[in-house]
C-alpha cells in the first residue's frame, strides 16, 4: 500500500496499492472492496475530487503519468467499469494529487518537474492520452537514485491542463504539492516542497512563482509542506534532515 485518503465525510478510506489496484474501505459495511489493476503501474497517489458528504469522485495516478477519474457509483455496480475520464499531459510519472474539493479543480505533481492544474470538465482525448503514454515510456528513470533527465517544460499540443507550474525539483522521494487553505487564502496559491531544500509558492490564476523560501532544510529534500488552516502566514515543512521547520509568508515581496 503506497497511499491513502479519507473522504471528507470520514466514512470511506481509499488506498492505492502496487500493481495498479485500488482498495475502498467502507466503515459502515466494515469490509474492504478491492478493485483490480486498472492499467496504472503502482498507484502513487489517490485523491477525492468532491467535498461534502456522499463523496463519489475519486482520482488516482502513478508512474504511467495518466490521471484517472473514477465514479464510485459505477464501480459499485460493476467492478470492471472503465474510468469516467482520463487526464494526460505529464511526460513522466505523477507523484501526488490534491483537490480543491469543489468537484471541479485539482492539481498533480510529477517527476517531469512540473505541477499541472486541471478542470474535471476538460479531460484528455484518447489520442492525446496514447501520445503521452509513449512520452512517459521514453522518460522512465529511478527518481530515488538517478539524476533527473532534461524535460521540455513547454506543454504538449492539445494539453488540456489549465496551467503548468515549474521551478521545483522532484527527486529522491514522492514530494507533495497542495492548494493553500480556503478559509484564509481562498485557495489562491499552490505550494510545494523541493528536493533541493526549498519551499515554493505559486499564484493559481497567473501560474507565476511568487516566492521561493530557500534553504529551510539545507539541501535536504522537503518531503511535505502544510499551510496552517487558519493562519494565512504560517507554513510547516518536513524534510530529510529530520526536522520540522516553520516559515512565514506575508506576500510575494516578503
Amino acid at each position: 500500500m503506497f497511499c491513502h485518503r479519507w473522504s471528507s465525510c470520514g466514512d470511506l478510506l481509499v488506498v492505492g496499492c502496487n500493481g495498479g489496484s485500488l482498495c475502498l474501505y467502507d466503515l459502515a459495511m466494515r469490509r474492504p472492496m478491492w478493485y483490480p489493476a486498472r492499467h496504472h503501474n503502482d498507484v502513487n497517489t489517490v485523491c477525492w475530487a468532491d467535498g461534502g458528504r456522499g463523496s463519489n469522485l475519486l482520482l488516482s495516478s502513478g508512474d504511467d503519468g495518466i490521471i484517472k477519474l473514477w465514479d464510485l457509483r459505477c464501480l459499485r455496480s460493476a467492478s470492471t467499469a472503465p474510468p469516467a475520464a482520463m487526464f494526460s499531459g505529464h511526460q513522466c510519472g505523477v507523484v501526488y494529487l490534491d483537490s480543491r474539493q469543489d468537484g471541479r479543480h485539482f492539481l498533480s505533481n510529477s517527476k517531469d518537474q512540473s505541477i499541472k492544474l486541471w478542470d474535471l470538465r476538460r479531460p484528455a482525448s484518447n489520442n492525446f492520452t496514447n501520445e503521452c503514454r509513449r512520452k512517459v515510456a521514453g522518460h522512465q528513470f529511478d527518481y530515488r537514485y538517478q539524476s533527473v533527465p532534461q524535460f521540455d517544460s513547454t506543454p504538449l499540443s492539445d494539453d488540456p491542463s489549465l496551467a503548468t507550474l515549474t521551478g521545483h525539483v522532484v527527486s529522491r522521494t514522492l514530494l507533495r504539492a497542495r492548494f493553500s487553505p480556503q478559509a484564509t487564502t481562498g485557495q489562491r496559491y499552490v505550494y510545494a516542497g523541493s528536493a533541493n531544500g526549498d519551499v515554493l509558492i505559486w499564484d493559481c490564476l497567473s501560474g507565476r512563482l511568487l516566492r521561493r523560501l530557500p534553504g529551510a532544510h539545507g539541501n535536504a529534500p522537503v518531503r511535505d509542506v502544510s499551510w496552517h488552516p487558519f493562519d494565512s502566514q504560517r507554513l510547516l515543512s518536513a524534510g530529510w534532515d529530520a526536522k520540522v521547520r516553520c516559515s512565514y509568508y506575508q506576500g510575494p515581496k516578503d
